[in-house]
Order: C-alpha cells, then sequence, then structure tokens
C-alpha cells in the first residue's frame, strides 16, 4: 500500500509541476509582448533578444524551467534560418517549451 501511495503522490507531484511549467511558459508569452515593440510584429530580432534576456523576470522563469540563457541563443540561432537576425516569435517560444 505504501508503494502504490508514493506512486500516486509522484504523479500528483509531477501534475502540479506541469501545471506550474505551463503557467511559467504563458508568463513567458506574456513578457515577449512586452518588448519594445509592443510585440507588435511577429518576428523576434536579436535586439529585442538581448532586451527580452535582460528581464530578471524572464531569467527567472528559465531558470524554473531548467533552461540556460546560452540554450536560448542557440534556440534563437537555429530558428533564424536564412541567417538574417531574426526568427517568428511563435516559433520561438514554441521552441522554449520543447526546451524544458
Amino acid at each position: 500500500a505504501t508503494l502504490s501511495s508514493s506512486k500516486q503522490n509522484d504523479e500528483a507531484a509531477a501534475k502540479e509541476v506541469g501545471k506550474l511549467s505551463t503557467k511559467v511558459l504563458d508568463s513567458l508569452t506574456e513578457l515577449m509582448s512586452d518588448l519594445s515593440d509592443g510585440g507588435a510584429r511577429a518576428d523576434l530580432n536579436k535586439e529585442q533578444l538581448r532586451e527580452f534576456l535582460s528581464s530578471h523576470r524572464v531569467v527567472d522563469r528559465l531558470k524554473f524551467l531548467g533552461i540556460p540563457c546560452q540554450d536560448v541563443h542557440m534556440l534563437f540561432n537555429l530558428l533564424d534560418d536564412g541567417e538574417q537576425g531574426c526568427c517568428d516569435k511563435q516559433r520561438f517560444l514554441r521552441g522554449i517549451s520543447r526546451i524544458r
């Protein structure tokens, strides 16, 4: 009975972490919309990425998700298909959610 109870507790804890991670990702999406262009553009450029990562709120959320800032830079570079210095914001945020 104790093993079954322990398994149920682990599953409940994992579910709670999943819910919290979803809220954190939603919060990152909101913070992305607060960028200097008001979030109006569909693309994220390198300057906006620096602005995004300079926010302690963003860094704290990435730490919670276990995502180092250098991984975020690498993701940006991977999504910058034409090496034009920008990538689609939605693809970028989906990439962050997959990194975790």
